[in-house]
């Protein structure tokens, strides 16, 4: 009797152990990412990595990945099903699946794949880093990485430092002490465009069918024109006619000095009748 205790308090114990041990195993077991482990089952089993549920009479099956992993493909060997030995179903994750045609399941093989979050810190599973982003530190949390805003400038920089400016090729310079002749448009524009010139506000307007009009200024009656405005202003119809008329009698009377008395007489009675 004292044996039989004792044998039995061994074997106990050796259950014991063995327990013990397998859950170290799997608690210091380290997979890799995108690491594959297959199955082949021909009855109901369960880990940390998948549960394989056979169903009514073994005629239908549930295979559910468990967290951390995804289901890769399941292959059934089923009686009377028209296929040669095992063949990939589509069975999906957690759901019951029963072949059809097809009689009893006779074995199954699962593929699992151990995957990793690799940004922990961004919403869902990130299996791979997403574009834009990067993991500095590899420790799990991704940021976006930053944008050098001066590539001729040695590191990163995120914004223009101060002092400097932006040139057309994009990179960052002291400011040029030569004159912008077009600050409107944009870069440094040290001559005038082709098909440009500068306008009264001192910017740069695009010439409109090969020409442009220089602003004229307002001339003053009586004072000369000076070569920098070319056009005076218009005289009205009315005084006009006056000047030309002035000019005209002028003229008569000028004529009529060289050729004689009779002639001057001629021009008074003209100008009597202008009267």
């Amino acid at each position: 009797m004292k044996k039989i205790i004792i044998s039995a308090i061994s074997l106990f114990a050796m259950l014991i152990l063995t327990i013990s041990i397998a859950s170290v195993v799997k608690a210091t077991s380290v997979e890799s990412c995108n690491q594959q482990t297959e199955y082949t089952k021909s009855f109901d089993f369960n880990d940390f990595r998948v549960n394989i549920d056979l169903q009514d009479n073994d005629r239908a099956i549930t295979v559910t990945a468990k967290t951390g992993y995804e289901l890769v493909s399941v292959q059934l060997d089923v009686d009377n099903d028209g296929h040669t030995g095992y063949y990939t179903y589509p069975v999906v994750n957690g759901v019951k699946f029963n072949p059809n045609p097809g009689d009893e399941i006779n074995c199954a093989k699962v593929k699992v794949v151990k995957v990793c979050d690799l940004c922990t810190n961004l919403e869902g599973v990130q299996k791979t880093i997403p574009a834009g982003y990067e993991d500095p530190d590899k420790d799990g949390v991704c940021t976006l990485i930053p944008v050098d805003v001066c590539p001729n400038i040695e590191g990163v920089q995120t914004e223009v430092p101060k002092g400097l400016i932006k040139d057309d090729s994009g990179n960052c310079v002291e400011p040029s002490e030569e004159k912008d002749l077009c600050p409107n448009i944009d870069g440094t524009q040290l001559t005038v465009p082709n098909h440009y010139f500068i306008d009264d506000q001192g910017n740069c307007s695009r010439v409109s069918n090969g020409k442009h009009k220089t602003p004229v200024k307002p001339q003053v009656l009586g004072v000369a024109t000076s070569p920098e405005t070319p056009e005076a202003l218009p005289v009205g119809g009315g005084d006009m006619l006056a000047l030309i008329s002035s000019i005209g009698f002028g003229l008569i009377f000028i004529f009529a000095l060289a050729i004689g008395s009779e002639s001057t007489s001629l021009f008074s009675k003209l100008l009597n009748e202008k009267e």
